[in-house]
């Protein structure tokens, strides 16, 4: 299955004024055989009804759109409201152009935000996957040559100084070295510490890394905050006077 989420919604989770959940289940047309996701045929059409329900459930429920799951040759897309009133005519009418396409609609009380809390919002390994993904790539449209070796900076906070200096003492058992440490301030009362270690910037290999730091910073009741890089792109030799020609 693949799974979209809007991940903001989880600061707002679960929303009281919006208890209702709108469920949306459009069949393909072209499925993939192999796995029962969409194809690249169908991806244009798709993305335009997603479009449109989108806009008929802002528009006639003031809904938000929570995530939408594809598999077994459908795709799922749901929304939070506060009422449901008429859900398939105005489904029917947001799907007027994509007459072709069979789609099921109903909507059922969930106060508690159960489908958007455990099932469409990733587990905490899996945010970390995405997390991590999102500053490699970043690195990698910048020109950054992953397997290289580079100092890759680390943040975790503490509720308190003695917490952070038992993390700090763990951290540095496993080959890591503190940059600095900040002490709380007027609008964080966290006690900060950035540490680096040099590896490569390989997803897998960060993965692993900030799991480990995940659980260490945990472990001392305190939080990790994520990393960053340096960009290290590949430096072109210098040519000598004999290549130059060449």
């Amino acid at each position: 299955a693949s799974i979209c989420v809007d991940l903001g919604l989880k600061s707002v989770a679960p929303d009281p004024s919006r208890s209702t959940i709108l469920c949306i289940w459009v069949y393909f047309q072209h499925p993939n055989p192999e796995n029962g996701l969409s194809t690249q045929q169908e991806f244009e059409t798709l993305s335009n009804i997603g479009d449109a329900l989108s806009d008929a459930m802002a528009s006639n429920f003031s809904a938000s759109f929570a995530g939408r799951i594809t598999n077994d040759g459908r795709r799922e897309f749901y929304f939070y409201s506060s009422s449901s009133t008429d859900l398939e005519g105005k489904v029917q009418t947001a799907l007027i152009k994509f007459a072709e396409y069979k789609y099921e609609a109903w909507a059922q009380a969930d106060a508690e935000w159960n489908q958007y809390l455990t099932l469409l919002y990733p587990s905490k390994p899996d945010l970390r996957w995405i997390t991590d993904r999102r500053v490699t790539d970043a690195l990698e449209r910048q020109g950054d040559q992953l397997t290289t070796p580079r100092p890759i900076e680390h943040y975790s906070y503490f509720a308190t100084d003695s917490d952070r200096t038992e993390f700090i003492k763990s951290i540095k058992q496993n080959g890591f070295d503190v940059i600095r440490k900040s002490e709380p301030t007027g609008d964080d009362s966290r006690h900060c510490v950035i540490y680096k270690k040099t590896q490569p910037a390989i997803l897998n290999e960060i993965y692993e890394t900030t799991g480990f730091l995940e659980e260490q910073s945990e472990h001392f009741n305190g939080d990790y905050d994520g990393w960053e890089s340096i960009v290290m792109k590949q430096q072109e030799k210098t040519k000598r006077w004999w290549q130059l020609s060449k």
